[in-house]
């Protein structure tokens, strides 16, 4: 894989995963930040909360099988945003709705 991608990854366990896929491999994937999805209830209704997969070791870059994912879909927009506001040490801005400049 020449470039990097954000997905999510549904696994057979039933977890969902949003991580970079660093690298394909004959047997999996590679990923790197490999974050597992969980919602959570909040005042606006429903939203999604990313927590690290490997707790022990946040810098490691598991392969994640073929046997073990269902599927592979590219991350939306929004769920790139999120991911980046988690696994960055820079601060994002809030999102601008598309324009990057204000009048």
């Amino acid at each position: 894989m020449s470039q990097t991608k954000i997905c999510v990854l549904k696994l057979c366990t039933g977890e969902e995963l949003i991580a970079e896929v660093i690298d394909n491999t004959r047997d999996g994937v590679k990923l790197k930040n490999p974050m597992i999805v969980r919602m959570m209830q909040t005042q606006q209704g429903f939203g999604i909360k990313l927590m690290p997969w490997i707790i022990v070791e946040p810098d490691a870059t598991p392969e994640v099988t073929y046997d073990d994912i269902v599927t592979i879909i590219p991350a939306t927009a929004d769920t790139i945003t999120a991911f980046m506001r988690e696994t960055s040490s820079l601060e994002l801005p809030p999102s601008t709705g598309g324009s990057i400049l204000h009048s």
